[in-house]
């Protein structure tokens, strides 16, 4: 089919997608009208705008996986779309809520991410079945799909900010580069998502020459020269007995990662080349590379304990495990994966005692109860118990351990064990944030606002220079002004050194504006610092806000 005659089936595809998925659609395509309508503008508070767009996510991916499913007829598609905007608002709400329960943000977080990619997982699975092919087809389409889909998109996109820069830049001018975000946000919702979502059903197209030669001998050839080098590092290894190296275990997760889908493809051109017979093989090659995998990471686990890296590396690996055992005992039902997948997801997030983030918090307790067991340490102890202290301090639910386990002067003597020093003084870094949902801002008196940030990376001057002169902008660089935020920073961060985060979150809260001068005043939304405890520098900043001007 010839570019042209693409372009004039858009109606006919357009059409076709409204049909598939309509209230899907229809939802990303009122999102992004209304994005573009009220973007860089004073129509709708942040606030609000946040809660459409969290709510749009939440509708969508339900309602998605709802005509994913059920037939175009089905009568139950209105019962299933009224459950998904229920549970939309309920989330929504709870985000809203200003509870003073422990953790509710963090909760709710976790329980929204389990949420969304179990829909969307199982939308993918669903809309496989309903292909009625065979897996390794399924996804050679979809991927064929996504790279045409994404090409076109690029050079849409391409075409859309040149020819929109020249029209701002030669004819209106006063309607500013904001004209370009609008069309690039139009051209996403109205093209790209819609298309992306339809490319999971439309499989029936046939398999062009070219797609078919990159997948079968450039992106095969390519997995296949990785699996010689690999396997020639083993060789290495055994012949010299060195150790394997730590990178090691990302290069066999990418490696899995990118060369498992490739291989699967792979094996839809049923041949008797030596490329198709070889692709078969790859699965059962990659057994080694697992035993790799178990050995580098287990042994940094057993030398500095879980954290949820080490346990997202341990998941992959049960992954990995997973799809060898089907593909060995059951080729033919590799959609399962998609399930075990989401099963990961699920255990690795909520469920209680073996999430990532109680596995983790046990296992550094464990580590910083050597400091109680010891009183002679070695350096590969103070490492591991400095390392647990840090994690401990700065994860969810970590500082209880560090209560129930350590005294104050135990927790000054652990710092110590620091390896990073500087004129003999030890470096502790502070992570220092702070958010604030601003629902209304007081106007009166103003005639001008403007949403405006300031970013620094690489500072490494102390707190009072850091923030003697900030330069606040906005995002098209239309607007620009200095500001002295030093007296304000340096309370924030001397509140969260001497009495903790939550006494700082408070003063924050009541005391974010800043007078600039006479005409200016600086609203404070939120900000992230990185501070140096002992040495007073500010390492990097992120400030963002509102200028109100006379």
């Amino acid at each position: 089919m010839k570019f042209k005659e693409k372009f004039k089936n858009i109606p006919q595809l357009i059409k076709k997608i409204f049909e598939k998925f309509p209230l899907t659609i229809l939802a990303i395509v009122l999102f992004t009208m209304f994005s573009a309508i009220v973007m860089d503008t004073e129509f709708i508070e942040p606030n609000i705008f946040e809660n459409i767009m969290f709510f749009t996510i939440y509708f969508v991916s339900g309602s998605f996986l709802a005509e994913s499913i059920l037939n175009k007829n089905d009568k139950k598609k209105i019962g299933a779309y009224i459950v998904s905007a229920i549970i939309s608002i309920v989330f929504v709400v709870l985000q809203n809520i200003n509870s003073e329960a422990e953790n509710i943000e963090y909760i709710l977080s976790k329980i929204l991410i389990c949420y969304i990619s179990t829909l969307w997982i199982l939308s993918v699975y669903f809309n496989f079945k309903k292909s009625e092919k065979d897996f390794k087809e399924y996804i050679l389409k979809v991927f064929i799909n996504i790279v045409k889909t994404s090409v076109i998109y690029g050079v849409l996109s391409i075409g859309t900010v040149m020819v929109s820069s020249i029209f701002v830049y030669l004819i209106w001018e006063d309607l500013g580069y904001t004209l370009v975000t609008r069309l690039e946000t139009i051209l996403l919702g109205f093209y790209y998502i819609p298309k992306l979502l339809y490319c999971l059903v439309d499989t029936d197209g046939e398999i062009h020459t070219f797609f078919k030669g990159l997948i079968k001998y450039v992106l095969t050839s390519l997995v296949i020269i990785s699996f010689i080098i690999i396997y020639m590092y083993i060789i290495k290894i055994l012949v010299l007995r060195d150790m394997p190296r730590n990178q090691i275990f990302r290069i066999l997760s990418a490696l899995f990662i990118i060369g498992m889908p490739i291989w699967t493809m792979m094996q839809h051109f049923k041949d008797e080349s030596i490329w198709s017979k070889i692709s078969e093989k790859l699965p059962i090659a990659f057994i080694p590379f697992i035993l790799l995998q178990i050995y580098t990471i287990g042994i940094r686990i057993i030398n500095n304990g879980f954290t949820p890296f080490r346990y997202v590396c341990v998941a992959l690996i049960l992954f990995e495990i997973a799809y060898v055992i089907i593909y060995i005992i059951k080729k033919e039902k590799l959609e399962l994966l998609l399930l075990v997948l989401n099963a990961i997801i699920i255990v690795s997030i909520i469920v209680p005692g073996i999430n990532m983030f109680k596995i983790s918090n046990m296992s550094q307790a464990h580590n910083l109860k050597i400091f109680k067991n010891k009183s002679d340490y070695t350096d590969e102890e103070k490492e591991k118990i400095y390392g647990a202290y840090k994690y401990l301090k700065y994860s969810e639910g970590g500082e209880k351990y560090i209560d129930k386990i350590l005294q104050d002067e135990d927790v000054e003597r652990i710092k110590t064990f620091s390896k990073s020093k500087v004129n003999n003084k030890i470096l502790d870094t502070q992570y220092i944030q702070a958010n604030l949902d601003i629902e209304k801002i007081n106007i009166e008196g103003y005639s001008k606002f403007y949403l405006v940030h300031a970013n620094k990376r690489s500072v490494d001057i102390n707190i009072k220079e850091a923030f003697k002169s900030v330069n606040l902008e906005t995002g098209n660089l239309e607007y620009s002004i200095e500001a002295n935020l030093t007296s304000q920073f340096e309370k924030y961060v001397n509140i969260y050194i001497s009495t903790g985060v939550n006494e700082m979150q408070q003063y924050f809260k009541e005391n974010n504006e800043i007078e600039i001068d006479s005409n200016k005043k600086f609203i404070i939304k939120s900000f992230y610092l990185r501070y140096n405890e002992d040495t007073k520098i500010i390492e990097n900043y992120s400030i963002n806000g509102y200028v109100l001007e006379k």
